[in-house]
């Protein structure tokens, strides 16, 4: 392929459309691979917030009592911060 080849290859429409679909696909790669990484250090840092409270005997007992009430208390669970609510049930606290 000559030079002009490649001209006519890159002024074609369809040359264009497939050059910017790639570079979509690209990125969208690039954003779940950072989405993945993000969501891997989330989960380190919450297992080890979860370690921290298992480790202090009086934190485990306040956030136990906690739970339970949420779980029990349907008052009480409306009235609770819902975004800490939703952490303090995923964590295991060896119920």
């Amino acid at each position: 392929m000559d030079s002009t080849d490649w001209k006519a290859v890159c002024d074609s429409e369809i040359f264009r459309e497939y050059v910017k679909a790639e570079l979509a696909k690209e990125e969208q790669v690039k954003l779940a691979n950072e989405k993945a990484n993000d969501t891997s250090i989330l989960f380190d840092e919450f297992k080890a917030l979860e370690q921290r409270i298992n480790g202090n005997l009086k934190v485990k007992k306040a956030f136990k009592e906690f739970k339970d009430r949420l779980m029990v208390d349907p008052e009480f669970a409306k009235k609770a911060n819902q975004k800490l609510a939703e952490v303090v049930m995923m964590l295991d606290l060896g119920d």
